[in-house]
């Protein structure tokens, strides 16, 4: 069965009064919209992040008692939106806060079905040890005031890395998991 599909020519953006034509198209051979809905360059938790978490949250959570706030749990969900960062960032080998689809992390949590009014993202690049990492997000105003900022109650820490071995950190704060 034929559809018509509109197709416009790039010349369009160059000229005005363009006229789009709509050209039959049998089903199936058309164009699918983008899937935003899917993180980019996704992967598995993995063993370092897994072994992380653990050395990651016992640092954090030191780093909270000390300024008298309450522990923060490792929250699955959080880990998994951390997790999928690190793996953009590691293949398109570009640290920041905006995915390389454009999401930020809003949309990421939206992504991973995480809800809440509070979040936070650091993100870190060649610390090659989480303990390293933590210490740097500690000496780092902006980074420490997300740790310690007593809203948060959940985390998820992640690290992938690159094609030549460099670490991308991510650690994702919520005040829900």
């Amino acid at each position: 069965m034929l559809r018509p599909v509109a197709i416009s020519l790039g010349l369009c953006a160059l000229l005005s009064g363009c006229i789009v034509v709509p050209v039959p198209v049998p089903d199936g051979m058309g164009m699918s919209p983008l899937d935003l809905s899917s993180p980019p360059n996704a992967c598995p938790v993995n063993a370092e992040t897994e072994g992380a978490g653990g050395a990651g949250l016992a640092a954090l959570n030191a780093a909270r008692a000390s300024a008298g706030l309450p522990a923060l749990s490792l929250a699955p969900r959080l880990t998994r939106v951390a997790q999928n960062h690190s793996c953009d960032q590691a293949v398109t080998m570009k640290m920041g806060h905006v995915g390389s689809d454009g999401a930020d992390l809003r949309k990421r949590l939206d992504r991973g079905g995480v809800s809440g009014n509070a979040w936070a993202e650091n993100v870190g690049m060649g610390q090659r040890s989480v303990d390293e990492m933590v210490t740097a997000w500690m000496t780092s105003a902006g980074h420490r005031a997300n740790i310690l900022n007593p809203r948060y109650r959940a985390a998820g820490l992640a690290v992938s890395r690159d094609v030549t071995g460099q670490p991308y950190w991510t650690l994702v704060l919520a005040d829900r998991p």
